[in-house]
């Protein structure tokens, strides 16, 4: 497995995570956004020969849900990582007017 769809794993097992905050509402967007992108391509796929447009006109969407879904899939776990940055800066001190600013 490479690294970038381990992380896509990871986000995806952190938004079931009930113990763990550091995956929220993004995440969970990006990949709620991809399965129905990967829904509607295979909506787009199935619809290929049956005469409701041209096959080429299917096509064109296959590849585009396609591409938004791995899109939508990897910014789960940018918004992960992003979200995880953010919170080490809030448990940082903040005791002192430089620390505080």
């Amino acid at each position: 497995m490479n690294n970038t769809r381990k992380e896509n794993l990871d986000a995806f097992l952190k938004v079931l995570d009930v113990d763990d905050a550091t995956t929220g509402g993004g995440s969970a967007s990006c990949i709620a956004g991809s399965m129905a992108a990967g829904m509607a391509g295979m909506v787009a796929r199935l619809s290929k020969g049956k005469k409701l447009g041209p096959d080429e006109h299917y096509d064109g969407m296959v590849k585009e849900f396609k591409a938004l879904q791995q899109a939508l899939f990897d910014g789960g776990a940018l918004d992960s990582r992003a979200f995880d940055q953010v919170s080490r800066a809030f448990k940082m001190p903040k005791q002192t007017p430089e620390e505080k600013a």
